[in-house]
């Protein structure tokens, strides 16, 4: 234990892990704000289309032209 110490072996490995740790952690965050704004753009779209069909609706457009119309 005395010879972990003196070299300073132990404190290097804490080290990596530590910077291990951290970069797994950044990965992490970064991956999970990637799924927040591409979801957030999904809605974004969605509601596009919402809005788009219903000015078509609303100016008569004949309904059979529609896509997704059953």
């Amino acid at each position: 234990m005395t010879k972990d110490n003196v070299t300073g072996d132990q404190g290097r490995e804490l080290r990596i892990y530590r910077i291990t740790f951290a970069l797994a952690l950044a990965g992490l965050m970064l991956a999970g704000w990637m799924f927040q704004t591409a979801y957030q753009q999904h809605v974004d779209l969605l509601n596009f289309g919402d809005r788009a069909g219903e000015k078509i609706q609303m100016r008569g457009m004949p309904q059979d032209d529609q896509e997704g119309r059953q």
